[in-house]
């Protein structure tokens, strides 16, 4: 993009987005993110915080095909005592969006990603995100991940706690055999690790 274009895109980003030019111009600063988040993050998750690392960090990922996305502020630092990193996702709105909680779950997958990436660990971060809405009506739309799925109550312990680990290497072949019309399929998985499996 040439310098010109540049400068095109940035004017027209100040005519019509200017209350995020505000944002990230005035939220991307140490001093008023730290004052802000003293505010708003409950007390033992902020005096984990190392301010001292604390850091405004690439808010730009390209996913796994190439597709390029952008959060707004999302600063980095290091857990007090410790190697490990706490990031923190701050997102401006200024309209209510049902699906925010989506648009994180994404951020938040291609940030770790993007931190594997960068550190020798597979320690993953602990990441807040923080949504700052400033419309002109109350925010009435979810702001936990369970509440999207409405109709699936009944898992919600399930969900997004982990995953259901079926390891047949510790399964008894016994065991297999009450799996029903499954327990041939799982017979022959179990054994082809150990020998040819189309033989």
């Amino acid at each position: 993009m040439t310098k010109k274009k540049e400068k095109e895109k940035e004017n027209q980003d100040t005519v019509h987005h200017p209350h995020d030019k505000f944002f990230k111009q005035t939220f991307g600063t140490k001093s008023v993110i730290l004052s802000f988040l003293e505010a708003n993050l409950p007390k033992e998750i902020f005096r984990q915080i190392d301010q001292d690392s604390l850091i405004l960090a690439n808010r730009e990922f390209v996913s796994a095909i190439g597709k390029n996305s952008n959060s707004d502020c999302i600063f980095k630092a290091l857990i007090k005592g410790t190697e490990n990193y706490i990031y923190l996702n701050l997102e401006h709105q200024s309209s209510e969006d049902p699906l925010m909680l989506l648009r994180f779950l994404e951020y938040n997958a291609q940030l770790i990603r993007q931190h594997l990436s960068e550190h020798d660990t597979t320690s993953l971060p602990a990441i807040i995100n923080i949504c700052l809405y400033n419309g002109n009506k109350p925010y009435k739309g979810p702001t936990n991940l369970h509440d999207l799925f409405p109709n699936l109550k009944q898992v919600e312990s399930y969900m997004f706690a982990g995953f259901q680990l079926v390891d047949l290497h510790t399964t008894a072949n016994e065991e297999l055999l009450n799996w029903k019309q499954a327990a041939g399929a799982a017979m022959i998985l179990k054994q082809g690790i150990h020998r040819d499996f189309c033989e």
